[in-house]
């Protein structure tokens, strides 16, 4: 079976530059779960940014697969729809220029070109993740992690 994230020899650049091994092979299945721990500057970041389809030129280098197929080979729009990233500073997703969690993410669709659907799929996501009430929040009082 095919797993859902495959990363292979992947390499993370350091804060002095030099490109230093993270992972030799991690593979993780549809439906898995998988908890990332380490000291600052160890590449837990770097390692959700790179598995959520970022580009990795600038901090990573290796083979990485979402569903089969290179991550680089994936339309922006097509992945975006099938993964996310949700850091926790809000200053790495948040633009600022809307006033409520709703609203930021309405803009992030937006950007990425989601037409009608993008109230529903807002509504749909709040629901399963019981984000119903931090919706009309200002995203930067949220938690920070």
């Amino acid at each position: 079976m095919t797993p859902l994230v495959s990363l292979r020899d992947v390499e993370f650049r350091a804060f002095d530059g030099t490109w230093r091994r993270s992972i030799d092979r991690l593979e993780i299945p549809a439906g898995g779960r998988l908890r990332v721990i380490g000291g600052c500057g160890s590449g837990k970041t770097a390692t959700a940014f790179l598995m959520s389809g970022a580009p990795a030129a600038t901090f990573a280098r290796g083979d990485a697969e979402f569903d089969g197929r290179a991550l680089a080979r994936w339309p922006s729009r097509d992945l975006a729809r099938r993964t996310s990233l949700v850091p926790s500073d809000p200053s790495l997703v948040f633009s600022g220029i809307r006033s409520t969690l709703r609203g930021e993410l309405e803009l992030s669709l937006q950007i990425l070109g989601f037409g009608s659907e993008t109230g529903s799929a807002i509504e749909e996501a709040a629901e399963t993740l019981s984000l119903r009430h931090p919706m009309r929040r200002d995203p930067f009082t949220l938690s920070g992690g």
